[in-house]
């Protein structure tokens, strides 16, 4: 039977399933004639075991839907969650979400409190201890920038940031992205007396930003980032670096959150295809089995929409295939070199806002900024060398782009030494910090699952983007991070949007049944 959308009436259909055997050990329960595939039937199959299709599964069973699925390609659940050790460690790092963007509000850091997961309170004399904590800026030969003149530079950027989120609809039309418009507003900084006689490293210092703000936004670089993205994203009132206890881990968040319905996960079960039957009827196919359910949600990354690894029949509607293709989604890189010994040890004086690095020759040529092009070095986006919160052995350095994506595919062999070149560049060759015994990267961006890091609003996105892949396609429901209309790239706007589409499924079967 053909199906066309517009003609898909988004009706429920109570269809009476038997409760068939675990799925650990299943039989074939039909033939139909297509070879070895096994047919199961579910009223709700839930593609993705990340964070939304885990927060999708736990609303539906608290509120008394039992009869679902996670189908899970990988062999674990988190999606982009992911606490592994590296090196010699025997901590489980984050190669994923690191921190918990905002407390108000956000419902990660609600359970995380409710858990008793979070970093113990600091006591006040603690607390004035660690805002007194700064971070080195450094040029190439071990140069230091003043921190007065830091702080005169972040007073600045924060006045422009403060500028671009109230910026007229109007007003920006004269600009083609964020990168632009701080550009920009920094050349009318430039003539006030506040920057006199600094214009060198203030145009470093704009530079060295626009990396660390496409890391933020998950951009290749923020020439890429639209102007408004700023005013669609939504933060969270309170600290937009909470951290987790280092007893725990984002990885045993989502496990907990997830731990009433595990009994029902699939691991390893790529999924090929998603087809609407009839008005009632969806099939998820995977490389083994065929599931028929009422409602599908789909919970992958939007990579893998983008390289349309999953087959939808009939096609999705234009509307949804262009906002697959116009949000962005961006590849962020972290790369985690160990040391034999703690690295307090080796510097004590470090912070644990780490060691930035700018670059002496963008102050001289303001007119070729950083734009992460593929032609360029990939060493060119390194801007940080961050210690690691839970492994006292490790920092992290982060890329973005296309060179975060030459990062993943290097062999050690060659990355261990590109790394300690450039470290050596600023830190000098004899420094404890330029010689790590060991570099790990992650690999988000060629992760079959993933095929990226997390979304971002691109200059060709248009601000409805996340509400177009939210909107549901007859009986497929769509969540993850990319879907959240607000909190976008978040672990908490993955959790928000797969409840969300639980909400959705309740309510229509309440619905349906009178109540």
């Amino acid at each position: 039977m053909t199906v066309c959308w517009a003609c898909v009436v988004y009706l429920i259909a109570i269809v009476v399933v038997g409760q068939g055997c675990k799925f650990q050990n299943r039989k074939m329960s039909e033939d139909t004639g297509m070879g070895e595939k096994k047919v199961e039937r579910k009223k709700v199959i839930i593609i993705g075991g990340g964070a939304s299709g885990i927060a999708t599964a736990e609303r539906l069973d608290r509120g008394g839907e039992t009869d679902f699925l996670i189908l899970e390609a990988s062999n674990r659940v988190g999606g982009r969650v992911r606490s592994e050790k590296v090196g010699k460690g025997e901590e489980r790092v984050e190669f994923g979400a690191q921190w918990i963007h905002g407390e108000e509000g956000n419902v990660v850091y609600e359970l995380a409190k409710k858990w008793g997961m979070l970093e113990t309170a600091f006591n006040e004399e603690e607390e004035e201890e660690e805002d007194d904590e700064e971070a080195v800026y450094l040029s190439e030969g071990g140069e230091r920038i003043a921190s007065d003149l830091i702080k005169r530079f972040e007073t600045v950027f924060s006045r422009i940031q403060e500028n671009l989120e109230v910026l007229h609809p109007d007003e920006m039309k004269n600009y083609n992205s964020k990168g632009d418009f701080f550009t920009k507003s920094l050349q009318q900084e430039l003539q006030k007396e506040e920057l006199n006689g600094v214009e060198s490293e203030a145009l470093q210092y704009l530079q060295w930003y626009g990396r660390l703000q496409a890391s933020i936004d998950g951009a290749p670089s923020w020439w890429d980032a639209a102007i408004y993205g700023d005013q669609v994203y939504k933060e969270c009132p309170g600290d937009q670096e909470t951290t987790l206890s280092k007893d725990t881990n984002y990885q045993a968040l989502i496990e907990k959150l997830g731990s009433g319905v595990r009994d029902r996960i699939i691991l390893g079960e790529k999924v090929i295809s998603v087809t609407q039957i009839t008005n009632t009827t969806v099939e998820v196919e995977t490389q083994s089995t065929v599931y028929q359910c009422e409602h599908v949600v789909v919970t992958v990354s939007l990579g893998v929409l983008k390289e349309k690894r999953i087959e939808f029949k009939p096609t999705l509607p234009q509307a949804k295939i262009s906002a697959i293709e116009n949000m962005g989604f961006g590849v962020v890189t972290k790369v985690f070199l160990e040391y034999e010994t703690d690295i307090r040890t080796l510097v004590p004086d470090l912070t644990d806002d780490g060691i930035y690095f700018l670059r002496k020759q963008e102050g001289q040529e303001p007119t070729k900024p950083w734009k992460n092009l593929a032609s360029s070095p990939w060493q060119n986006g390194i801007f940080c060398l961050w210690p690691d919160h839970i492994n006292p052995r490790l920092v992290s350095v982060w890329l973005q782009g296309s060179g975060a994506l030459r990062v993943e595919s290097l062999p050690q062999a060659s990355l261990l030494p590109s790394i300690s070149s450039f470290l050596s560049e600023y830190l000098t060759p004899s420094h404890p910090l330029s010689n790590p015994i060991s570099a790990t990267t992650t690999t988000w961006g060629t992760e079959p699952t993933t095929l990226g890091s997390y979304s971002y609003i691109s200059r060709t996105t248009p601000p409805t983007a996340p509400d177009s892949l939210a909107s549901p396609v007859g009986r497929i429901l769509f969540a993850g991070e990319a879907t959240h209309s607000t909190h976008f790239s978040t672990v908490h706007g993955a959790i928000e949007s797969g409840r969300r589409e639980a909400d959705r499924i309740l309510d229509l079967l309440a619905n349906y049944s009178g109540k």
